[in-house]
């Protein structure tokens, strides 16, 4: 009995469309959601309230629903917000609902101790250009160079220039807290800023010349490496031609010595041959101008890369070179 005594009461609180899904109109949702969220701010669950509170207020605005909002709000510790709130109900309210206008403005009072503000400075050859938001929200220009309130927690303040990269700042806000920001010029502002690079922007000149450095030092330890191994050979070499003075040699410290001469003979040659190579790569890559125009919409090319590669075989020995910007 008691089982479907609920199932009647249900059907008796909801209508179905032609589907047979539960309808209810933007006037009921928003009732329910009111007093759902009430119920959720009076246990102090503050998470769960401000949602419903909010989507009510949006389907059936009222100040009573406001107010809740505000203080749910408040709750979480959005004071700037909730004090917008709270501003708004005193001024809707003072016409007639006394007890709104007190509770209201009791509120509104202990806030404004606890406001975070941020100030925007914008420089004067820039303010006629430029746009600034606070986490994607446009921000008037009459209100740059004023405390704004805020919400303590972490913002982003972005200043935009029609054709170039905007420039970022990240602001953490505590209660009672006041930043000042000041944009930059725009003749600068790109300088250490947090910005996305343009599309068909390639690594240009300045990746190539530290790809060049890079390169230019295994050059110099490839040569002097070499070097110091020929002169090596040289002595080895001396060493056996007087402990050999025959094309046969019965000596074996002179075999040795021949033997270490030609290893020591070949590591030079090899590494002088990659340490000419090395330092002709790192000439192209420091003097070489990148004057080709670049297409505005062509992709980003990727970072340059050069490769090194030795090839050893029997009797010979040299090196391959591969590259890309």
């Amino acid at each position: 009995m008691l089982l479907a005594a609920i199932s009647v009461s249900a059907l008796a609180l909801t209508t179905t469309d032609a589907q047979g899904q539960t309808a209810e109109s933007p006037a009921k949702r928003a009732d329910r959601l009111f007093r759902e969220g009430k119920a959720a701010l009076e246990a102090n669950h503050f998470g769960e309230a401000c949602p419903k509170l909010a989507e009510s207020q949006q389907l059936d605005p009222g100040m009573g629903t406001l107010l809740a909002l505000a203080l749910c709000d408040e709750g979480l510790g959005k004071t700037a917000t909730a004090l917008r709130e709270l501003r708004e109900v005193i001024a809707a309210s003072q016409k007639g609902r006394a007890d709104r206008t007190a509770l209201a403005e009791e509120h509104a009072r202990r806030l404004e101790p606890l406001l975070s503000t941020v100030t925007v400075v914008v420089p004067a050859e820039s303010r006629s250009s430029v746009e600034i938001r606070i986490d994607g929200e446009d921000i008037p220009a009459a209100t740059w160079a004023s405390p704004m309130p805020t919400d303590p927690g972490d913002h982003i303040i972005e200043a935009i220039v029609p054709g170039a990269a905007p420039w970022k700042s990240a602001v953490h806000l505590s209660q009672s807290d006041t930043k000042v920001v000041t944009v930059p010029s725009f003749g600068t502002a790109n300088a250490g800023a947090d910005v996305t690079p343009a599309a068909g922007s390639g690594p240009g000149i300045g990746t190539r010349h530290t790809v060049g450095w890079i390169v230019g030092g295994v050059a110099v330890v490839a040569l002097g490496t070499g070097s110091i191994f020929g002169g090596l050979a040289l002595s080895q070499h001396s060493t056996a031609t007087g402990l050999c003075k025959s094309s046969s040699c019965s000596s074996a410290p002179g075999v040795a010595d021949n033997n270490d001469a030609k290893t020591s003979a070949w590591v030079a040659d090899f590494g002088i041959g990659l340490g000419l190579v090395a330092a002709g790569t790192a000439a192209y890559l420091l003097l070489a101008h990148d004057d080709a125009p670049r297409a505005k919409d062509a992709p980003a090319q990727a970072s340059a890369v050069v490769r090194v590669v030795p090839n050893v075989g029997l009797g010979a020995a040299g090196v391959s070179v591969a590259g890309g910007w």
